[in-house]
């Protein structure tokens, strides 16, 4: 007698949703303006994150790439859990009064991109 079983399973998980954008969203570089200066601490009233990265040197084109890169980086990542389970087993009549049963079990899972069984993806 042999048992076998396969599961082979598509997992789809999602990174940051539907919207990227909502995350990412656009930052204008521009320097500080009234009594704000580069030498003006961050959390100054009136110091936004563009003003933060043009006081560091960066430009507009540089930021604008940034976000296009960690947006690129969104979306959907294929994964898959792949389950064999062998379980073969040999009963033996030796004699009428003497029996042998051997049984051997084997689980493989191969798990690419790193999920496991019995923990499900998480999808928003």
């Amino acid at each position: 007698m042999m048992v076998r079983d396969a599961r082979d399973r598509s997992i789809v998980p999602i990174l940051a949703g539907e919207n990227p954008g909502a995350i990412f969203a656009p930052i204008a570089v521009a320097a500080p303006t009234g009594a704000n200066t580069c030498a003006s601490k961050p959390s100054a009233t009136g110091i936004t994150e563009g003003n933060i990265l043009f006081c560091r040197g960066l430009s507009q084109a540089q930021v604008n790439s940034a976000l296009g890169f960690l947006t690129n980086l969104t979306g959907q990542i294929g994964r898959t859990g792949d389950q064999l389970i062998l379980l073969p087993k040999i009963d033996w009549n030796i004699t009428s009064k003497h029996h042998a049963s051997f049984t051997y079990n084997r689980l493989r899972w191969a798990s690419p991109a790193g999920t496991g069984p019995g923990c499900p993806p998480r999808t928003p």
